[in-house]
């Protein structure tokens, strides 16, 4: 068994005072003598132990500060030197948005309030001590490359500039989160999000204005997202036994501001997912989609939505990291509903009455981030660049 030993430094920015850093070490390890069953059982304990360990750290995480546009990324690189690095393979995973202060890693277009590093730290001074000193290979995670794309070539520059005994073992490596090309334009945290609204003839009335607060509140949460940049787009299509779309692509300001109209009628779910599977193909690849399904009622047999479903999981699902939730409002038939929040590998909700529906489209916008729907990518691009450098230099 391979043991891996993991270690976390939160960075933030200079007036960020003692959150500025926030760190979990590595934990120690000494390979135990005995059996190979007892230093495979010892070996497994520590991983579970490490995995609990470090969890717990990152989820006590909040993102918050940071100042203006870049953040102290040298800083942080010199903390990563002072960990307590021992074993013969370490890497470094830097993940960010946001490129280190000064001229040789922001560009000038950025607003940059400590263009020299307050403690004199400097690019070739941290990869110094980072890869000559301690041996380690960084890899810069870029999860929005237009920004840290000069950052990282200021590490390769000042890398290249160093003559040492593993230096290609420790050369800088990229990798692109969200784009393979540094020069795209990347939407980060950004979703299109496709609303598809029961507006059957039971709806009419207090329930249809119950919904629409509901879909406000929604907007106007995801209006305060994404550090200001109101960049999901909104899709409405609304239904009763035929469907229609009646907002295709919309900013989230055209969406506050759109009147939805009722419409009245039977009910069918089929033509429904038919024409949000529409709005799914059209829209910007970049952004993660996101689909919420209401309905008070049950769909006529012939139509129940299941087969559009699973299509639109099989699209969008594991390619796109599609987030399905399903909501059963009132009255509704919850077994129908739930079986569609199976079918689209989502979640089910059972909304009794219009305040609830509105408290649960509230924290949906709140939690929504594009990790959610992007943790296995981001896991499996890591994962396979480390595994790659292990093998082609250590095996």
């Amino acid at each position: 068994m391979i043991v891996w030993r993991f270690a976390v430094v939160a960075y933030r920015d200079f007036s960020d005072g003692a959150k500025q850093f926030e760190t979990h070490d590595f934990s120690p390890f000494e390979e135990p003598a005995g059996s190979l069953e007892d230093t495979r059982r010892i070996d497994k304990g520590f991983m579970d132990s490490q995995r609990q360990s470090v969890n717990s750290f990152v989820q006590g995480l909040v993102a918050e500060g940071g100042g203006d546009l870049p953040e102290d990324v040298t800083g942080a690189l010199d903390v990563a030197a002072s960990l307590s690095w021992s074993a013969r393979v370490r890497f470094l995973v830097v993940v960010g948005d946001a490129p280190a202060h000064g001229p040789e890693c922001c560009g000038s277009d950025m607003r940059d309030d400590h263009p020299t590093h307050p403690k004199g730290l400097s690019v070739k001074g941290v990869i110094r001590r980072l890869c000559e000193q301690k041996h380690v290979r960084p890899f810069m995670c870029h999860v929005k490359a237009t920004a840290t794309q000069k950052m990282f070539q200021a590490w390769r520059s000042a890398h290249n500039s160093l003559d040492f005994d593993k230096k290609e073992k420790t050369r800088p490596e990229a990798i692109n989160l969200f784009s393979e090309d540094p020069g795209t334009t990347e939407i980060r945290g950004a979703f299109h999000i496709i609303f598809v609204l029961d507006a059957s003839g039971s709806m009419s009335g207090s329930p249809w204005t119950g919904v629409m607060n509901a879909y406000r509140l929604f907007v106007q949460k995801r209006m305060g997202g994404n550090q200001g940049q109101a960049l999901d787009t909104v899709s409405v299509v609304v239904f009763d036994s035929t469907a229609q779309t009646q907002l295709s692509q919309a900013t989230l300001t055209a969406a506050n501001s759109a009147s939805l109209r009722y419409t009245g009628g039977g009910t069918m779910f089929g033509p429904a997912l038919s024409e949000a599977l529409v709005q799914l193909q059209a829209a910007d690849p970049r952004l993660t989609p996101m689909l919420l399904f209401m309905s008070d009622g049950c769909s006529c047999s012939s139509a129940p939505g299941n087969t559009e479903m699973q299509q639109i999981q099989r699209q969008f699902g594991r390619s796109r990291g599609l987030q399905v939730h399903t909501f059963a409002f009132g009255s509704a038939d919850r077994n129908a509903l739930e079986g569609l929040a199976q079918d689209g590998g989502g979640s089910f909700h059972v909304s009794p009455d219009a305040s609830v529906l509105a408290s649960q489209f509230v924290r949906i916008a709140a939690e929504a981030g594009a990790a959610d729907g992007l943790i296995k990518q981001f896991a499996k691009q890591i994962g396979d660049a480390v595994a790659d450098r292990l093998v082609l230099d250590y095996m």
